[in-house]
């Protein structure tokens, strides 16, 4: 009954499946370049088409400083750069409060320049550290994150295509409502993003604690279609759809996380809280989880993850994928609800 990020239903899918090729090498002293290709099939997000998913040169001059160039993947969450390596970690999907795979795209990898290090702290441990400054390059295929946008945007402009309607059949403001119905066309570009996060490996064995911090702009283009009622004096609103062109230019104001994690022997504790402002409009989400390896061969692990579309409003869970739009279109229905008791809300 829970068709979790695929249509599957009760016999499953084969739609989510991934494979990568590696190449790396290193042709002098201090030096590191690699790339990686990886074919990805989920569901409507990916169909299985070949794209690079990371490539680029690596200097380290010293512990202490290094460079990279090209490709690169985010420092996001203790996780994120690792993210695709199974191998490492027991479960195969991180927690989708902090690593949304309906996200992946964009929290995956920036095109710019990087510098990272290492600093010794003496007896408080040692800080590993990593600056960035790039754009996001996003495939338009599948691509939630532009709808949801698209969508946050459209929910945003419902009171000025409600206005634009009114002026122009001449009636009066409180007549006209316009509730966003659809998207579509979406197209997602950050021309600019820049941050770093801090990783301490504290004197005490086996914990570490960090945070990342990433800002930046976000350009979303795309159309919209909204329901228009217009209240002439009938019983029953006049319907008017609308399709408006969506070209707007928004603040990430922040992505930021705060990381722990403890790993002593077979033992593994870890608690992550990522927050998302884009505009002023909050998103967040954590999770909690205990691994441990039993035998070479066997390890168990649990973990409890929750995400909030609306940071102020922790009863309103986080949809995923398509289902973002569907809370959308509720939210502006229950709206219009209250501001028009005598409207007939039909499926």
């Amino acid at each position: 009954d829970n068709a979790y990020l695929l249509p599957s239903g009760r016999e499953g899918s084969g739609a989510f499946n991934e494979a990568a090729v590696i190449v790396s090498a290193d042709p002098v002293d201090r030096m590191r370049v690699g790339i990686q290709l990886m074919g990805r099939d989920f569901g409507s997000s990916e169909s299985g088409a070949v794209r690079v998913d990371w490539a680029y040169g690596d200097y380290r001059w010293r512990d202490q400083l290094g460079l990279r160039a090209g490709r690169i993947k985010l420092p996001y969450g203790l996780y994120n750069q690792e993210r695709d390596v199974d191998m490492l970690r027991t479960s195969v999907l991180l927690p989708q409060s902090v690593y949304s795979e309906t996200d992946r795209n964009l929290l995956l990898a920036y095109e710019g320049v990087g510098l990272y290090g290492n600093l010794v702290l003496g007896g408080l441990g040692d800080l590993d550290y990593e600056l960035v400054l790039g754009t996001l390059n996003i495939p338009d295929e599948g691509n939630d994150d532009a709808e949801r946008l698209i969508a946050g945007v459209a929910e945003l402009g419902a009171a000025g295509v409600a206005a634009e309607v009114a002026d122009f059949y001449d009636l009066p403001a409180d007549s006209v409502t316009a509730v966003p119905a659809a998207v579509g066309d979406a197209q997602l570009a950050v021309p600019r993003v820049y941050g770093g996060s801090l990783i301490w490996n504290t004197f005490l064995p086996g914990l570490r604690l960090g945070g990342t911090f990433l800002a930046g702009d976000i350009e979303v283009r795309g159309r919209a279609r909204y329901d228009v009622y217009l209240r002439t004096g009938g019983t029953v609103p006049a319907y008017l759809p609308q399709d408006v062109a969506v070209d707007a230019e928004l603040d990430l104001e922040h992505v930021a996380t705060a990381s722990a994690e403890y790993h002593r022997g077979d033992f593994t504790a870890a608690a992550e809280y990522s927050r998302l402002n884009i505009e002023g409009d909050v998103s967040d989400g954590w999770y909690a989880l205990v691994d441990y390896r039993v035998s070479p061969r066997l390890a168990a692990q649990t973990y409890w993850s929750s995400g909030y579309l609306d940071a102020d409003d922790r009863d309103v869970l986080q949809p995923l994928g398509e289902h973002l739009l569907v809370a959308h279109g509720a939210r502006a229905a229950l709206a219009l609800g209250e501001r028009c008791p005598d409207l007939r809300v039909v499926e």
